[in-house]
């Protein structure tokens, strides 16, 4: 607190010469007061004193407290797109030091504003003073608000989307590929309704393929995209492409034993449908033999013509065949006993027999268990006798039988008269005439008696 001073003494002659600094002592003081609504404030003397050459006439005055000026700069701010405002901060010089502890929250009251706006594309929105003023119109300060350029910037908020696994069967059409979408914005605070089809545009798309063993493919975001107020985190999945269900019906099922296959065609059995790329123009495989049996048609082996490429597409699919079995038949095979003869007696002669039929370059000696027997033996009269076959077996031939015939031809003897057989003329002739055979067998011997040629007289007969 200055002052002015009249009066001091300055004469050469008395070799005075008084200043303030000799005089004067202490200080001038004032009412007490911070305010700018209390002030002005008096001044008054205080304690300021002169020495004892003089008495002082003081006059006082005033101190006035001005208004501080009081600057605040808006600060930028971001949120994420559907979020609610941030509190819009600030930076204040409000006055805090050993005199005065203002704060800011003492001092100002209200928040600052933003220009009104809620989407990515929109902005970013200017910041300006709102609401914010001196609290209770505060005397102390006179505000100075600085928008600094400051904005609200929207982030675009995070939309993730994992897509949903998919299948179909080989040869059919896509199915829709779909996706979950969690993260879209319903607000209705920030009047924001978000669905997903006012927010996102396009589709998803898969890895190029329609082969089974090439897949499963991949299935990415494809040009699904979403609007400025989001950005996408995208998690794929798969497309599986399964066997495609068919059944053929075998034309040709079965040969006979030793003849080729046929050719092994086939047809596509009702609401069986190929691939419309596919055709099927190939063959049927079976089950590698040439016995006779039953071979399981064998799909492997199974050619359906891919159009597209020349590849073969069975791998394309899962085949049921009908019927599953391609059977060999056993051929026919028919052994005659061999004719046979004997003489009245005699043993049984080897029986043999005679094979038609067999094939493949196959001998009598694939068939084992043949049995030649005959009713007839040794004892048995003449005649004729079946030569039966059977007991026969071969893996590949179905067998039959054709009887054989064994004749027993009547078997030689001599009959010898005993010489010297006699009588006298006019006796009667004796009882039998005797004789020997040779060659009988089985005990057998004549029946009945000789007899001569008729006479009586003297001679030989």
């Amino acid at each position: 607190l200055t002052y002015q001073t009249n009066g001091l003494v300055d004469n050469d002659i008395l070799g005075i010469h008084d200043t303030a600094a000799v005089v004067l002592s202490g200080g001038l003081s004032r009412t007490a007061g911070e305010t700018v609504a209390g002030g002005p404030y008096a001044i008054s003397q205080g304690s300021l004193t002169a020495n004892n050459n003089y008495t002082i006439s003081y006059t006082g005055s005033n101190l006035t407290i001005n208004k501080a000026d009081l600057h605040v700069t808006a600060q930028s701010a971001s949120k994420t797109y559907g979020s609610a405002d941030p509190t819009l901060t600030y930076i204040t010089d409000v006055i805090n030091n050993s005199i005065v502890q203002d704060s800011a929250s003492s001092v100002l009251s209200g928040s600052l504003g933003r220009a009104a706006g809620e989407t990515v594309a929109g902005g970013p929105y200017a910041i300006d003073q709102g609401s914010l003023t001196l609290a209770g119109e505060n005397p102390n300060y006179n505000l100075h608000f600085d928008a600094n350029d400051a904005k609200l910037t929207i982030d675009p908020k995070t939309l993730t989307i994992i897509a949903d696994s998919k299948s179909k069967i080989y040869g059919n059409a896509d199915p829709s590929l779909t996706y979950q979408v969690t993260g879209l914005v319903v607000n209705a605070n920030l009047g924001i309704n978000d669905t997903q089809a006012s927010v996102l545009s396009g589709g998803l798309s898969r890895a190029a393929g329609e082969t089974v063993v090439d897949g499963p493919y991949a299935i990415g975001q494809g040009d699904l995209a979403a609007n400025d107020n989001y950005t996408i985190s995208y998690t794929g999945s798969n497309l599986t492409i399964a066997a495609r269900p068919i059944t053929v019906n075998a034309i040709n099922t079965g040969k006979t034993y030793g003849t080729a296959d046929p050719l092994l065609s086939y047809s596509l059995a009702g609401g069986s449908t190929l691939a419309a790329w596919d055709s099927n123009g190939g063959t049927l495989g079976r089950n590698a033999g040439e016995n006779a049996g039953n071979y399981n048609f064998n799909a492997g082996l199974m050619t359906i013509i891919k159009v597209a490429d020349g590849t073969d597409s069975k791998s394309n699919y899962t085949i049921t065949i009908s019927p599953s079995q391609f059977t060999i038949d056993k051929a026919a095979l028919m052994i005659t006993a061999d004719d046979k003869s004997r003489i009245y007696g005699e043993a049984n002669p080897v029986f043999s027999a005679s094979y038609d039929g067999l094939v493949n370059g196959d001998s009598a000696g694939v068939v084992s268990g043949l049995n030649l027997a005959t009713t007839a033996n040794n004892t048995s009269s003449v005649g004729h006798y079946a030569i039966t076959a059977g007991g026969a077996s071969a893996d590949n031939y179905t067998i039959s039988y054709t009887a054989g015939d064994l004749t027993i031809n009547q078997r030689p003897t001599t009959v010898t008269v005993d010489a010297g057989q006699h009588k006298i003329y006019g006796n009667s002739d004796p009882a039998s005439f005797t004789y020997t055979a040779t060659n009988l067998v089985n005990s057998d011997s004549f029946s009945g008696a000789l007899s001569r040629d008729s006479g009586e007289n003297a001679g030989s007969y």
